[in-house]
């Protein structure tokens, strides 16, 4: 992801679930890369906004297992990632989901992620969840209760949704 200032930051997980980030300068030198602590994860997702980078992954921890968000700043020299314990801090997108993919974007400070909830398309609903004022709130699904029937009596099938990607137009329009 690029930040405001053209610097990008590249994330990677080796074999072992663990994160490294890549820091460069908007003319792709390298100006710092380590590991953050950040531990079991996978399917990471970056967003920035001014000097906040954001970043979204499955944990794979079994205490903690499902879609998270971490968040750090941007210097010149570093990324610095908010710790608890030493090792990287991270809070739940939603409690309960059993997340396969997610989708991670941001808009005038407002973050938004898309997760689905099984590996198989058949089955699979996607939640979309917006980040403001600190905390996590549903924004949306593929598939609302009282959409269900609806659609079925028109169409004949149900809608899915599975491997979601979001993207936020100039105007603020989300798409899924």
């Amino acid at each position: 992801v690029f930040n405001d200032d053209g610097q990008l930051t590249v994330v990677g997980v080796n074999k072992s679930y663990t994160a490294y980030y890549g820091l460069y300068s908007a003319n792709f030198t390298l100006i710092k890369n380590n590991g953050f602590s950040a531990t079991d994860v996978s399917k990471i997702n970056l967003a920035s906004s001014g000097s906040s980078i954001y970043m979204g992954f499955l944990s794979r921890d079994v205490d903690t297992y499902g879609p998270r968000m971490g968040k750090g700043t941007i210097t010149s020299t570093e990324i610095s990632w908010i710790k608890q314990n030493s090792k990287f801090a991270s809070s739940p997108i939603s409690e309960g989901i059993i997340a396969y993919h997610m989708s991670f974007v941001i808009r005038n400070g407002i973050i938004y992620a898309a997760v689905d909830d099984n590996g198989r398309a058949n089955y699979s609903q996607v939640h979309v969840y917006r980040y403001e004022n600190n905390k996590w709130h549903l924004h949306g699904e593929n598939q609302l209760p009282y959409f269900n029937t609806v659609f079925y009596d028109s169409k004949g099938y149900f809608l899915r949704g599975w491997g979601p990607m979001l993207d936020i137009d100039g105007s603020g329009k989300i798409y899924l």
